[in-house]
């Protein structure tokens, strides 16, 4: 049995995939309307909140007795607080612990975005030196997450997702861009499935994890190339006088210890 906190647009992609294969599978939502369609896609549904200080309230505590949890809970940039998704994660994992008492496995979505603007390549066991409030309690939770007791956690560092319905022509259509020439870092959302599936089925153990394409054309030849090709406005690139600001993630542990190979290699079709 696997939970999905977090049944949002990769949870649902995962949920379908992992019901495919005839996994009995629990899900949260925050609303009642969105019972029908965890359903549909084979999940028994949970009403699930969590407060700003970390108050989880629940309607089944099955959601919490599965030995792996799958969390892919968004870090809202609504949050006034950054420190709040610190405080929801743990008040998760405190209910998590407290009803599961066996060895527990945990996968975490995180984001390549706790990585700095390095100007360079960026790889999983880099030092990172935080630069914004949101990019430190980033890192404070992937950091409390590897160090619980009797936990075994997992750290997907997801580059930006893609796919189906979220077509990259859509992403800055019309809007004015800056750091044109900077390279891009994305994945699509078949790869993450694909990605969760390799983890799921190897022992992976405490580990972190880059995920993101080997491909990385700059913002301007990507963003005009989709907009062109769906006849949408392609996005006002800012002058810049000043250096351009970028990373580029590394894939190569995931590539090279689990040899995954990616369904979808290149951002161009």
């Amino acid at each position: 049995m696997i939970s999905l906190v977090g049944c949002g647009w990769l949870g649902l992609h995962l949920a379908r995939y992992l019901s495919s294969k005839d996994i009995r599978l629990f899900g949260s939502t925050t609303r009642e309307s969105q019972r029908e369609l965890l359903r549909s896609v084979g999940v028994t549904p949970c009403i699930l909140t969590v407060s700003d200080e970390g108050a989880v309230s629940y309607d089944t505590s099955e959601l919490f007795a599965a030995a792996t949890l799958v969390i892919t809970l968004p870090f809202r940039r609504s949050f006034l607080d950054p420190k709040v998704y610190y405080k929801q994660i743990k008040g998760l994992l405190d209910v998590y612990t407290q009803y599961n008492s066996s060895k527990k496995r945990l996968i975490f979505t995180s984001s390549t975005s706790v990585y700095s603007l390095t100007n360079s390549m960026v790889y999983e066991d880099d030092d990172i030196i935080p630069e914004s409030d949101r990019q430190r309690v980033l890192l404070d939770v992937e950091h409390y997450l590897l160090n619980l007791n009797n936990v075994d956690t997992t750290i997907l560092r997801c580059a930006g997702l893609y796919g189906y319905d979220r077509r990259i022509a859509k992403f800055l259509a019309g809007k004015v861009v800056a750091n044109k020439r900077a390279p891009v870092n994305l994945i699509h959302v078949d790869d993450m499935v694909g990605i969760f599936d390799l983890i799921l089925n190897n022992s992976v153990h405490h580990s972190v994890f880059n995920c993101v394409v080997n491909h990385h054309p700059s913002k301007e030849t990507l963003y005009n190339y989709y907009t062109k090709k769906e006849g949408l406005s392609p996005p006002r690139f800012a002058d810049e006088d000043g250096d351009t600001q970028y990373k580029i993630v590394n894939n190569d542990r995931l590539v090279k210890t689990y040899h995954y190979s990616f369904k979808h290699p290149r951002l161009f079709d």
